[in-house]
């Protein structure tokens, strides 16, 4: 918990320590990705409503959500927050920007299967939902004809 804002916090800083040579459209690509990852971050929260928690533990009283965005991901808030240190990263063009989103990724990718554990103990359907919807991207899908 305490790592994924310290590397959010590195990255938003990074940009103004690392002289990063980073043209306009890149830096507007990156805000983008910003601004979209704290999009689909509070969408997803909002959802959540009363079963928010910062930790991965579920409430006891919590409810599975499969529906709406958790459908198309299990877990967006974190897909939120990887867009968010991705798009740092974009701005700030350099090694460090990079590696620090990429501990991120560890990170998210460590604590997701630590809660993923802990919601297959609580719920019997969840191991049915994990082969039906990705865990930080969502998959591509043709149109159908």
């Amino acid at each position: 918990m305490v790592g994924q804002f310290l590397l959010l916090g590195l990255l938003v800083g990074l940009p103004w320590l690392v002289d990063g040579q980073s043209s306009p459209p890149v830096r507007i690509v990156g805000y983008l990705m910003v601004v979209a990852g704290v999009g689909l971050a509070a969408v997803a929260a909002f959802r959540l409503d009363e079963a928010l928690t910062p930790w991965p533990e579920p409430r006891p009283m919590g409810e599975l959500r499969t529906d709406s965005i958790y459908g198309v991901v299990r877990h967006p808030i974190y897909s939120g927050v990887l867009l968010i240190g991705y798009g740092l990263a974009v701005r700030a063009v350099s090694f460090w920007a990079v590696a620090a989103a990429l501990t991120l990724t560890l990170l998210l990718m460590v604590k997701a299967s630590y809660e993923e554990r802990l919601l297959r103990e609580k719920f019997d359907h969840y191991a049915a939902y994990c082969e039906r919807v990705p865990r930080f991207v969502p998959r591509w899908r043709p149109a159908r004809r």
